[in-house]
């Protein structure tokens, strides 16, 4: 019996597309969406695979040819070059960039080119199958966001939901739900459009408008009302160009979706404190100025390379390094993230493909927005609304973008792409379907080899990579429970079937661990995070926690060295401030040691701090500067034996080689004291005090001339730190006693 693979090839991709955005698990992975695009790659290479044994009898392929494959190749030919190139431009992140960059085009492909061309070259028939299948699957996921949003979620563990009341649904995050539901919203009603009887389709589209509220994703509501108001405006000002029926059904959406959201808006304080937000920037506040701190990275990474960029896939890597030079900004400093995206999808291509790359993409949304204008313009009928449906969930996509992620992400970016394949599709049906006939000859019989070829590589690398994060997820969960033997174990498969950065970072974590017992241990987590500095060396923890190891294995130029990249990245941690500091200390650069606990201090003033900044820096021989911090640290921690110590210390050593200078403004002081001249008496005293800012004497005598002048506070001070210096003395007791 002969197999239908045609048919069967169209089977496996729709419900590839009912799977996807519906699969994930709780307990398995850390992203319980990681499973989707597994199973998308999987599933359509699958597609592929049947297609081409289908075309193994015949002597030539027949591409579809449509509007956008000029720029669209260009664009994705572009980013396959940015691999090779950013592995020979900066080979010391070659690990990571083919790791990122390839899971990008990964991505790419699978869920855009790919599908764009099999949208592209459906029949009416088919394309009605895919947008139906879509919308089933978005309905679906609506109807699970609103049990969430009613605390009626059974699949979710309790308390997993890092967002409050915006619910994830099955796509694991608020914002890749919201675009996929915005873009299922037009489909409804290009669907409806063309039905005589809508009750149904109104329905439908008030959960999926319901889904797309609870998300509470400020950009999606950009994004569809902009899309929602043009098409409104159209309907009212164009009237002979739409159907009455399709006006109405425009109308009723629009009043659909104002009516949702008041509801919400009513029944959810976050959702209408982020719906006034939107029209606020001091209500959206520090979300806004995190955004603002990751576009201006985005722009340093591009002015740095402005041609071709660092890579398409590869903004994760350099990022860090670039909030590096901006988190010491105030209005940073407390904002600092590890930006997966540049939350601006322009801002994302310019810092990955540079002017190069983005002058392409342009290209490919000029080229879209001229056809996709001619098609509105001259089509009739249905072909009309389809058109200008299909041309405002794509605007709207992008509007959606300028403040989202959701283009660099698998389910999501699908149906954006399946969005502009079928609007490329009524282009090709007007043009008569053309077609691209390459002639293979005999070698058609190798097609299906190639994509054999194609199908077992992409399945073994998804199931690698899927159960590399399955072991990690585990061991992750036995190193939170002190179960470091099995937590090795997982983390070791992890890392066997693939080797993400999660995983060896904590291997190297549960090493460290282990070398409190045995020092061993060290070595192997040492190892472990110089994997995972490979794998992703935007982290400044695993240089950090690399440090500790090296330093333990009394390696402290190698340390240091980690310290420096760990504060290139992130030079607002007072841990690895401290750290360094030591470490400089410890190599007898006490100055550059103490510099840093300066800074140190301006995050916390504490005794410690303070000790440690005064031992450096009387070690670098500024012992003025060293007494004054041991006083600083005896106002906080009175008993620090330490702080006491040193303050002597230092009080002797600067007394003794200026004896007599002291000498002479005390008895200045004494005689200007005597002529009732105190304050200028004071006046002496305190430049004697910035000689010696931790001589006792000097502090006494500076105590009682401020309590002469009435001053009590800074009396009482002087009075307690001589207390603390010398316990027992009479004259600070009771002068202490008198301030009482």
């Amino acid at each position: 019996m002969k197999v239908n693979t045609t048919g069967l090839s169209r089977g496996i991709f729709l419900a590839a597309l009912l799977i996807s955005p519906l699969i994930f698990f709780t307990n398995l992975t850390r992203n319980p969406y990681l499973i989707q695009e597994r199973v998308l790659q999987v599933m359509f290479a699958l597609s592929v695979f049947l297609l081409a044994v289908g075309l193994a009898g015949k002597r030539e392929v027949r591409l579809p040819a449509t509007f956008l494959d000029l720029p669209l190749l260009l664009f994705f030919g572009f980013c396959l070059l940015s691999l090779p190139v950013s592995i020979i431009r900066f080979p010391g992140y070659s690990s990571a960039i083919k790791g990122y960059s390839g899971r990008a085009l990964l991505m790419f492909f699978f869920s855009g080119v790919l599908p764009f061309y099999f949208a592209a070259a459906s029949d009416e028939r088919m394309g009605k199958k895919i947008r139906a299948v879509v919308i089933a699957a978005a309905t679906l996921a609506s109807a699970y966001a609103v049990l969430q949003f009613l605390n009626l979620d059974f699949i979710w563990p309790e308390g997993i939901d890092p967002y409050g009341q915006r619910s994830i649904s099955t796509l694991g995050n608020p914002n890749f739900l919201s675009s996929f539901l915005m873009v299922a919203v037009y489909w409804i009603i290009y669907r409806a459009a063309g039905e005589k009887k809508i009750l149904g389709w109104v329905l439908l589209l008030t959960v999926n408008l319901a889904g797309l509220s609870i998300a509470m994703t400020r950009s999606a509501f950009l994004g569809l009302f902009s899309g929602i108001g043009f098409l409104v405006i159209y309907a009212l000002i164009k009237k002979e160009a739409l159907p009455r029926k399709v006006r109405s059904y425009i109308l009723v959406s629009a009043a659909a979706a104002v009516l949702t959201g008041g509801v919400f808006a009513v029944s959810s304080r976050q959702f209408s404190q982020r719906v006034v937000s939107m029209f606020s920037t001091r209500q959206m506040g520090a979300a806004l100025t995190q955004r603002q701190l990751i576009w201006e990275s985005s722009l340093k990474m591009f002015r740095d390379t402005p041609l071709a960029g660092r890579g398409w896939g590869n903004f994760e890597i350099f990022y860090p390094f670039y909030q590096g030079r901006l988190v010491e900004r105030p209005q940073y400093r407390d904002l600092r993230t590890h930006a997966n995206n540049a939350h601006n999808f322009f801002l994302e291509i310019l810092a990955q493909t540079g002017i190069a790359g983005t002058g392409l993409y342009l290209l490919f949304m000029i080229v879209f927005l001229k056809y996709a204008t001619a098609l509105c313009r001259h089509a009739t009928g249905g072909a009309r609304t389809g058109a200008l449906l299909l041309t405002v969930a794509a605007f709207s996509f992008w509007v959606d973008n300028l403040l989202n992620v959701s283009l660099f992400f698998p389910i999501p970016a699908l149906v954006f792409w399946l969005n502009l394949g079928f609007l490329a599709g009524q282009g090709r049906r007007l043009a008569s379907s053309p077609k691209r006939v390459i002639r293979t000859g005999r070698l058609s019989r190798l097609l299906p080899a190639a994509a054999g070829a194609l199908l077992i590589w992409v399945t073994l690398y998804n199931y690698r990579y899927f159960r590399s994060a399955v072991h990690y997820f585990s061991g992750f969960g036995y190193s939170r429970q002190g179960r470091l033997f099995d937590a090795e174990e997982e983390l070791q498969k992890s890392r066997s079937y693939y080797p993400i950065v999660d995983s060896l970072y904590e291997l190297g974590n549960v090493y460290a661990r282990m070398s409190y017992d045995d020092p061993a241990y060290r070595r192997r987590a040492v190892s472990a995070y110089t994997e995972a500095i490979g794998a992703n060396p935007g982290y400044d923890e695993i240089y950090f926690n690399r440090a500790v190891m090296l330093l333990q294995e009394e390696e402290p130029e190698e340390a240091l060295r980690d310290l420096e990249k760990a504060f290139s990245i992130n030079p607002v941690s007072p841990d690895i401030l401290r750290m360094k500091g030591d470490t400089l200390g410890s190599l007898g650069k006490h100055g550059e040691a103490a510099r840093l606990y300066a800074r140190l201090l301006e995050f916390e003033r504490s005794a410690g701090y303070l000790i440690n900044y005064a031992r450096h820096l009387e070690l670098a021989g500024r012992v003025s500067e060293a007494a004054a911090a041991y006083i600083s640290a005896l106002e906080i921690y009175p008993e620090e034996a330490a702080a006491v110590s040193g303050a002597l210390r230092t009080a002797a050593a600067l007394r003794e080689d200026r004896e007599e200078e002291i000498s002479e403004f005390l008895d200045s002081a004494a005689d200007l004291q005597r002529e009732e001249k105190t304050e200028e008496a004071l006046s002496r005293v305190s430049d004697a005090l910035e000689l010696i800012p931790s001589d006792p004497e000097l502090l006494l005598k500076a105590a009682d001339l401020n309590l002469e002048l009435g001053m009590k506070e800074e009396a009482r001070r002087l009075y307690l730190a001589v207390k603390r210096l010398v316990p027992g003395n009479r004259r600070a007791e009771a002068g202490l006693k008198h301030l009482e």
